[in-house]
């Protein structure tokens, strides 16, 4: 049995604000104009795969984040509970003639977007509420600044449990 991506979930990431494509196991090609968002969906598929803060950060959110969003939550009441998240899901195909999860159970579990239990990891930003007071503070101000920076990056495995890049490179390792 061969690992592979079943499906991709994009939320604000980039030139895209919702996105959802579903791989075939054996082969995949994107194709399309250039700006199409060919380049962003490997980028997203690589951070995840990745679990790297540093590789984020080096990236820059503020690049990361769909700037759409961003103008149309500037353009509005710019409260602390309506802050954009971004999210990249990828649902990890195949599992053995049991319907056991291949990659082992840790990667298994419900915490994605569609509530469904199975196999996947998730990247998401989301804004710190441990600093609400300082991020609400920046939102009252006159300008349009938007608070990259109290923004914080998590990777999990569908089951919960946070991971890094180094903690899955034995079960990712094969992962086309």
């Amino acid at each position: 049995m061969k690992k592979f991506i079943k499906k991709i979930k994009i939320h604000n990431f980039k030139k895209f604000d919702d996105l959802t494509i579903t791989f075939d196991e054996s082969l995949n090609i994107l194709i399309g104009d250039n700006e199409a968002g060919k380049s962003s969906i490997l980028t997203a598929i690589d951070l995840v795969l990745a679990g790297s803060r540093n590789k984020v950060e080096n990236l820059g959110i503020d690049k990361l984040f769909n700037i759409v969003t961003i103008k149309e939550f500037l353009a509005s009441d710019k409260s602390f509970d309506n802050l954009p998240k971004l999210y990249v899901e990828l649902y990890l195909g195949q599992e053995d003639e049991k319907g056991a999860s291949i990659y082992g159970e840790k990667f298994r579990g419900k915490f994605n977007s569609e509530d469904v239990n199975c196999d996947g990891l998730l990247l998401e930003f989301v804004p710190n509420d441990d600093l609400s007071d300082e991020i609400a503070h920046i939102l009252n101000q006159d300008d349009d600044n938007f608070p990259f920076e109290y923004y914080s990056i998590h990777f999990y495995l569908f089951s919960g449990e946070a991971y890094t890049g180094y903690s899955l490179r034995n079960e990712l390792k094969h992962l086309p």
